[in-house]
């Protein structure tokens, strides 16, 4: 990619399409009984462009102001190295170690204090990043390993199916998937009830049961993910919603955090990671952006 300085912000193209802005604190569509598809589908696509150019705004000031710490490989798409600089912050500056279960309050607190001048917050983030000469939670290795390797292997998915081993790669390098895997009830994998194991296990469970899976029109996880990443003829955001929403691309356990931050690793050169941190950290700088509730 060149340097960092040669990069250009695509703030008015990331979302492929014009952006709709929302009247603050939309609610999720999907939710409620009486609502049509059309308006579901209408106030998601908002919504996720929305969220996109909030992303841009912070990625237009990394590139127009920050001086990258050492271990930042130069060559890295600015939208990952975006995305870790938003861990970053909201993991280590913010939290600050506190427990999960403390991050709501954070956050209301956070955007209570940066809403009416984001941009200072975006600049308050990047001079900590500045000072940092170690990545305080793996940053670098998700810049400068997990980058490269998610991006090559979600590329095959241009010419072939992902053998079960690659899928179980690029979900061990997908925070959501993580996250979302230890989540999963027992039962859904036929485990007894007091079944325990570490995380990486865990998330191999999950993929065994994972690729087994197929939606209502019988297609796989890999059919999903090769839609989601490169049926281009369509904007990022409706691939994102159908392989949400759609019986023809949806599975259970793979939804919107998993592949918001698939298709950011997949196609960084096209659009930003999403998920339920990015959301935090979005609303932690004052930007009115809704949870995730998955």
């Amino acid at each position: 990619m060149g340097s960092l300085r040669a990069q250009i912000p695509k703030a008015t193209t990331f979302g492929g399409g014009c952006l709709l802005i929302l009247k603050s604190g939309v609610r999720d569509y999907g939710k409620e009984k009486g609502d049509t598809e059309s308006k579901r589908k209408l106030h998601f696509l908002q919504e996720w462009r929305e969220a996109q150019n909030y992303l841009s705004i912070v990625q237009s000031h990394v590139l127009r102001t920050c001086k990258q710490p050492a271990w930042v490989n130069p060559t890295a798409e600015l939208t990952i190295i975006t995305d870790q600089l938003l861990h970053a912050y909201y993991y280590t500056y913010l939290l600050k170690g506190n427990d999960e279960h403390k991050s709501i309050e954070i956050v209301n607190n956070e955007y209570e204090k940066n809403r009416r001048d984001p941009n200072l917050a975006i600049e308050r983030a990047i001079r900590w990043w500045e000072t940092l000469e170690v990545a305080p939670t793996s940053e670098d290795i998700h810049i400068n390993e997990w980058s490269i390797s998610n991006r090559k292997i979600l590329g095959y998915l241009r010419e072939r199916d992902l053998s079960q081993d690659e899928i179980l790669t690029i979900m061990r390098q997908n925070h959501a998937a993580r996250n979302h895997a230890r989540q999963i009830r027992n039962s859904a994998f036929n485990l007894p009830s007091d079944f325990k194991t570490d995380i990486e296990k865990r998330v191999q469970i999950y993929v065994n049961w994972l690729v087994k899976q197929k939606t209502d029109e019988k297609l796989t996880v890999n059919d999903t993910m090769r839609y989601l990443l490169f049926n281009d003829k369509q904007s990022i955001e409706e691939r994102v919603y159908e392989s949400v929403y759609s019986k023809k691309y949806r599975l259970e356990h793979f939804g919107r955090s998993i592949i918001g931050e698939l298709i950011g690793w997949g196609r960084p050169e096209l659009t930003h990671l999403r998920n339920n941190r990015v959301n935090k950290a979005l609303r932690c700088l004052g930007y009115d952006v809704r949870l995730f509730s998955e």
